[in-house]
């Protein structure tokens, strides 16, 4: 596979055709948490803490100071779950940031009523595949790139793939690949705590 085929590829899985931010649903956090001491509940309870304060950009924060409440929890392990929240939270960040490039980017290309279709196709996508990013912005990008008018599609392509220039490098493009990977789904492993 090409670098350009691959970064193609990655602008696919990350554009974000709405105005709404997106959130990691309570299946994400699960999946993510289940390895850890946390309960379900208390998973279920960051979840939605980050959800709404992640609106206000103080989520990282709102949820950091909720773990450290937490009575239940080792020192040794809070510790680490408050790495891999951080670490989730950058992952998430980075995806962000990159698909609101990516939506600036394309916008005047995309026309009013074109916009709310996508809109639709996206939230059908969502449930579809229970919150996975990826497979929910490619199923939406497909649908833009096939909506828009032939004439408009190689222009598309490249506002799309912009952000990505930034991208140049083999440690960066890694992390942006980790950073996808984490929050897809794994159907194996795709089980919450019972």
């Amino acid at each position: 596979m090409s670098k350009s085929c691959t970064l193609s590829i990655c602008a696919l899985l990350l554009l974000h055709l709405t105005n709404t931010v997106h959130s990691l649903d309570v299946d994400a956090f699960q999946r993510i948490f289940n390895s850890t001491s946390l309960s379900t509940e208390q998973i279920t309870e960051m979840a939605a803490l980050y959800n709404e304060k992640v609106k206000v950009r103080t989520a990282k924060k709102s949820v950091l100071s909720y773990l450290n409440e937490l009575d239940d929890v080792p020192p040794k392990e809070l510790k680490n779950i408050k790495k891999l929240f951080v670490e989730m939270w950058s992952d998430e960040l980075l995806l962000r940031k990159l698909s609101n490039e990516s939506f600036t980017n394309i916008q005047g290309l995309i026309d009013p009523n074109l916009q709310t279709k996508i809109d639709e196709r996206r939230q059908q996508a969502d449930k579809k595949y229970g919150g996975d990013f990826a497979k929910v912005q490619l199923e939406a990008v497909r649908f833009a790139v096939q909506s828009v008018p032939a004439s408009e599609k190689v222009k598309l392509q490249q506002e799309l793939d912009k952000p990505l220039k930034n991208y140049n490098s083999t440690a960066k493009r890694q992390r942006l690949v980790k950073a996808i990977g984490r929050f897809q789904v794994d159907e194996k492993n795709s089980t919450s705590k019972q």
